[in-house]
């Protein structure tokens, strides 16, 4: 496929972050791409896991009925969304946010009314991406695609690395590789640095925690170390109160991925709930709203311990 074909390849993308420091080495533009194989209960980023684009609704930008009542009038099917009484602003009935087009969430005034998701072409992402492009030569920055999950969109990510190299860009994606290998193997061609996370290493547990077993993660995780051995790996674990949050757990993860020289750094990625207001906007349930943030103490005591079970032992 030649230059020009790829840059008219497109994808379903979320956000493009610009100057991230958190998505691999060095600035990298991080591109944010819609659908997610997996249901993790602490999920930060809820508006990644949907493939297709999807309406939010935040009250609090609402500027009210009285004062505006768009979204009570035609075209808006009647009576997806009311009156709230008690605050005067508009409410909606999220079992009917299907019959609102992203054409109908554009007419609210307020931007109360908004969408996740959005249709874009490799070449209109690279033109943003070429932005930032002073930044890149400090420390190999580039550029990052992340999720959701970019493997569920192989043709479009790969494309975009592709198209991204030839630019002179360094690229990496961020992944949980619970996806057909066919899908990796196609963007791991195109990737320069791979981060992916590990849970666990309790298929079980997995399941509870993440919503599917983690036998297919496992798997393609040791063909991504012995088919691509030249690629730079970083691994990150999310450290979850009451999941996986305790050394035993850390160990079997160090135990997985320790005889592999590929790759560079093993982070903990300490819990936190960020992503708590976007659950409110797309009328879903946040499934740990009982735990609390793991504590500074706890966090670097388990780091502790990585250094001295991965770090010490790589040396």
């Amino acid at each position: 496929m030649g230059y020009e074909d790829l840059k008219n390849i497109k994808g379903n993308i979320i956000n493009i972050q610009h100057y991230s420091y958190q998505d691999g080495p060095g600035v990298r533009t991080t591109v944010f791409v819609k659908g997610c194989s997996l249901k993790c209960k602490w999920c930060s980023n809820p508006e990644s896991i949907n493939p297709e684009r999807e309406i939010a609704f935040d009250p609090k930008d609402c500027i009210g009925i009285k004062e505006c009542g768009r979204c009570l009038k035609a075209p808006f099917p009647d009576g997806v969304f009311n009156e709230n009484e008690e605050t005067g602003k508009a409410k909606i009935d999220w079992n009917r946010k299907k019959e609102i087009s992203s054409e109908l969430a554009s007419l609210c005034p307020c931007k109360a009314i908004f969408t996740y998701g959005r249709e874009v072409s490799v070449e209109e992402v690279i033109k943003e991406v070429d932005q930032d492009i002073s930044f890149y030569s400090v420390n190999n920055g580039g550029i990052t695609v992340s999720g959701g999950e970019p493997l569920l969109q192989p043709d479009f990510v790969a494309a975009l690395l592709q198209t991204a190299r030839v630019h002179g860009y360094s690229t990496a994606i961020e992944t949980a590789l619970k996806v057909p290998w066919e899908n990796a193997k196609k963007v791991l061609e195109y990737t320069d640095i791979l981060i992916h996370d590990i849970k666990m290493i309790n298929s079980e547990e997995h399941k509870k925690w993440v919503g599917v077993s983690n036998e297919k993660i496992l798997e393609n995780i040791k063909k991504a170390y012995e088919t691509f051995p030249q690629k730079k790996v970083i691994v990150r674990t999310p450290v979850i109160p009451g999941a996986n949050d305790k050394e035993e757990v850390i160990e079997e993860i160090i135990n997985f991925i320790l005889p592999y020289k590929n790759i560079i750094k093993y982070e903990l990625l300490p819990y936190h709930r960020l992503g708590l207001g976007k659950y409110e906007v797309l009328g879903r349930e946040y499934e740990l709203s009982d735990i609390s943030s793991l504590g500074d103490k706890r966090i670097k005591e388990l780091r502790e311990f990585v250094s001295q079970r991965f770090e010490n032992a790589r040396k």
